[in-house]
């Protein structure tokens, strides 16, 4: 728990600050308890500036889009929830042959990304189409469908040390693997880096064909999602043998629930909040999955969701 005189200087210091925030209005699942402490900076000059004081003060962070890969848990997070919702900037910044860059801040939708590629004829970004979720955790879990993923489209990304520096890596200095960045491979000084914003290389496209390519998708992506309900897209991780949603299904668990959490009628690997559930609803059913699973298969689930809290 942090004391009140250093709730006092982040209310003082910072612009959008609360306190006993609940998460469950901040993640798609509608579920967790509370945020000690809640900021959602307005610049990425602010989002440094708030990482230096919380690294200073040794005070616990956790960094958020619009949480919709992430489950938290029932006891809520303790020290500073950081949301990079309110860092929506998105613009062309240079065309060189075929190739075009385009700058997007951490917080920016990636739909708005795919939406602004089209708007502009620019080819790359339609493997992304429904895709929820910001372009920061986009990146970071290497977000992708079976037509590509964001190592793809990266040109470069720039990151906000533990000291409040930027710091910008090209693609090639950066490890993707599937659904996961990795930054282990780099110096120590850098292990705690956060993105702050994303250069994309795309190419000249044709916005015509973008557009009705990108609404057939999202039509697909809708028939075989339950997008009406609350959830964290693909629960698990697609393990070598079979895609987890086959797994889940073949084991007959369409349509399980504990208390107010269920497997999604529409796709095994979606777990859903069809009622009030909590996420020690949602846990306890991924438990009976995995469980299931190994005693079919032998093969071991791994969550695809982030899982946070205490």
């Amino acid at each position: 728990m942090m004391n009140d005189t250093t709730k006092n200087e982040l209310k003082e210091k910072f612009s959008d600050v609360h306190f006993n925030e609940p998460l469950k209005k901040h993640t798609s699942f509608r579920t967790g308890g509370d945020a000690e402490v809640f900021i959602k900076p307005t610049s990425i000059k602010e989002f440094a500036e708030i990482i230096s004081y919380i690294n200073i003060k040794n005070i616990p962070l956790l960094v958020i889009g619009s949480g919709t890969n992430l489950l938290v848990k029932d006891n809520g997070v303790k020290g500073v929830v950081l949301s990079t919702k309110d860092l929506k900037e998105k613009k062309i910044v240079k065309s060189e042959g075929v190739n075009t860059y385009i700058l997007a801040t951490a917080g920016i939708r990636t739909q708005t990304m795919c939406n602004f590629a089209i708007e502009n004829s620019l080819k790359g970004m339609n493997f992304a189409v429904g895709i929820p979720g910001t372009i920061g955790g986009a990146v970071w879990m290497n977000a992708g469908t079976q037509m590509g993923s964001m190592e793809d489209v990266i040109h470069s990304v720039k990151f906000i040390t533990d000291k409040g520096d930027l710091i910008e890596m090209k693609k090639e200095e950066l490890k993707f693997f599937y659904r996961k960045l990795s930054l282990t491979h780099l110096n120590k000084t850098y292990e705690n880096l956060i993105i702050a914003d994303v250069s994309l290389k795309l190419k000249a496209g044709d916005s015509k064909s973008l557009k009705k390519e990108s609404q057939e998708l999202f039509k697909k992506r809708k028939e075989n999602q339950p997008l009406s309900y609350p959830n964290g897209g693909s629960f698990f991780k697609n393990p070598s043998e079979k895609p987890a949603g086959m797994l889940i299904d073949l084991c007959g668990l369409k349509g399980l629930k504990v208390g107010g959490a269920m497997v999604s009628n529409k796709h095994a690997n979606f777990i859903i909040n069809s009622s009030d559930a909590t996420t020690n609803d949602i846990l306890d059913l991924a438990s009976i999955i995995k469980e299931k699973v190994y005693e079919r298969f032998q093969i071991n689930l791994k969550e695809e969701v982030q899982i946070v809290g205490s």
